[in-house]
């Protein structure tokens, strides 16, 4: 542990024991000021509030939505049988008009397709425009992977599913792979985009440790055209590739992937490159991987075009991740106690904005949530002088956005303390510590069963607005039941994170250490609930 984090954690602590003892004696009790009692209602169950979930059993997953017929579809990973312990996972799909609200429509490639029967693997799907595979125009055709029943081994490979009812119900394109395995452990997780310079599908495959691009005209016939590959980054999964136009008016490809860099400590969710595909190979402008978000739970993400009325589809796009981590994947208070596993991400806005010598992905909340605001409410300003008073109650809630401008010394170690019980022992925290950004649960029960990730950090590593010393962030903290999910200085950082608090813990502090620590433009929001 370092010297800086050894020092946060002896102020919790710290922080801590003074806040117990301000419970049992009234006359250091901390400030409490403008608390809504409409926000501090502790809800009768788990399930997120304005969250996508499933419906029951078991999600992982999350496939790329595709736009048919006025509406999302958006596929994803579901296994029926879970509670039944057999694997296996068929394509399910929800449809949503605004990408908050979803309408379950049941199995759209169910697991009897599979060429086992028994499971259906992440792939893409895309509306074949132009009829290039002979389904018909704007057939809808996934290609996914599968294990292939008809060698010895079973390995990966590529198979191809279509639909002629809007991407509701699929057919399946024979027992044959469209791609077969060449001897590889890992093939897998195809995504499969138009390449309109070349006039031709593109693929681009998980392979390992590196990714593959494959080409093809109809979808069928599919040849390899080059490889990507890093090392220390770990299996590589659920690839993505495409194209966006930057703030600057140029036009770059992306590519992302699954990647887990914990070995280097870097997050296990997207990792992305900037660069240029000539519609063969990409390569990037920086060799360095940088990260759609910070957090140990936004894994297997996907984006897509949006399609709103007048926007351009290259200046932004949609992108999805499923909130959980392999390495604790079933220990979720929403099995435990509501009879579902699988929470997905808020939906958020992408754009590219150039930084230095390089480009980088800003992250912006979904705007459609604003139309299922329940209360809004805005708070008078708030500050803590970590000299004379360490922490100071601001609000409640279990299910909330606050956003809010945070002003703080370069060296001071404060920040917010949310979902925190009321003896002031268990809480989630989101702190800036001289040059470095951390959401830290540490100190309520922990979805990691090996105690291992409690905190995520990253550095801030370009100009922030200063005024005598001091740094200006504004932050939108978006707390669900079950999650958290927080956009730093316009998204250009994103931390998202699983927790497991109780329902009575809503408390919201603001903290200090040292000098003051300063809230402004404070907005608190409740949401209506989108699921049953």
């Amino acid at each position: 542990m370092s010297h800086m984090n050894m020092v946060k954690h002896i102020s919790i602590i710290l922080a801590v024991l003074l806040l117990s003892l301000t419970i049992s004696h009234p006359d250091l009790a901390v400030a409490k000021q403008n608390i809504d009692p409409n926000t501090s209602t502790a809800e009768l169950n788990y399930r997120p509030t304005y969250h996508f979930t499933v419906p029951s059993e078991w999600m992982n997953d999350p496939q790329r939505p595709v736009y048919v017929n006025g509406h999302y579809n958006f596929y994803y990973l579901y296994n029926g049988d879970y509670s039944k312990n057999i694997i296996g996972t068929s394509y399910h799909l929800a449809q949503s008009n605004d990408l908050v609200s979803f309408q379950d429509k049941g199995d759209a490639i169910p697991k009897a397709l599979a060429p086992d029967g028994k499971s259906i693997w992440s792939g893409s799907t895309v509306v074949d425009e132009r009829n290039t595979a002979g389904f018909g125009k704007n057939a809808v055709v996934s290609i996914v992977t599968a294990l292939d029943a008809t060698k010895p081994d079973r390995p990966q490979a590529q198979f191809l599913y279509y639909s002629i009812d809007g991407g509701e119900h699929f057919k399946a394109y024979g027992q044959q792979p469209v791609l077969a395995n060449p001897g590889k452990t890992d093939f897998r997780d195809p995504k499969v985009v138009w390449d309109p310079e070349n006039n031709r599908w593109v693929m681009v495959l998980a392979e390992g440790n590196q990714l593959g691009f494959y080409q093809s005209k109809n979808l069928v016939h599919w040849e390899k055209t080059g490889t990507f590959s890093k090392d220390n980054l770990g299996v590589f999964e659920c690839p993505d590739l495409f194209q966006m136009k930057a703030d600057d008016g140029s036009i770059h490809w992306i590519l992302g992937t699954g990647a887990n860099g914990k070995s280097i400590g870097e997050p296990n969710t997207y990792a992305y490159w900037v660069g240029n595909f000539d519609g063969k190979t990409f390569r990037p402008i920086n060799e360095k991987e940088q990260w759609l978000d910070q957090g140990w739970d936004w894994y297997a993400g996907v984006t897509w075009e949006n399609y709103s009325k007048d926007n351009d589809p290259l200046t932004n796009r949609y992108a999805i991740g499923w909130m959980n981590n392999w390495d604790y994947v079933t220990n979720t208070v929403t099995w435990e106690k509501e009879g579902f596993n699988g929470t997905d991400s808020l939906v958020r806005v992408i754009n590219l904005k150039k930084e230095g010598t390089g480009y980088h992905l800003y992250s912006a909340p979904n705007p459609n949530l604003e139309a299922y605001t329940k209360t809004e409410k805005t708070l008078p300003n708030q500050s803590v002088n970590g000299t004379k008073e360490k922490t100071r109650v601001i609000g409640t809630g279990v299910s909330y956005e606050l956003s809010f401008n945070l002003q703080t010394k370069n060296t001071n170690h404060a920040g917010i303390r949310f979902r925190q019980s009321a003896d002031g022992t268990r809480f989630v925290e989101l702190g800036f510590d001289g040059k470095e950004i951390y959401l830290d649960r540490s100190s309520t029960p922990n979805p990691d069963q090996y105690l291992k990730r409690f905190e995520r950090t990253t550095v801030l590593n370009d100009q922030w607005a200063t005024k005598n010393d001091q740094q200006v962030h504004h932050v939108q903290l978006f707390v669900d039941k079950t999650t958290v999910e927080v956009f730093i200085d316009n998204g250009k950082y994103v931390m998202s994170d699983v927790i497991n608090s109780e329902l009575n813990d809503d408390l919201i502090t603001l903290f200090s250490d040292a000098s003051t620590v300063k809230l402004t433009n404070l907005r608190l929001s409740t949401f209506n609930q989108i699921q049953d």
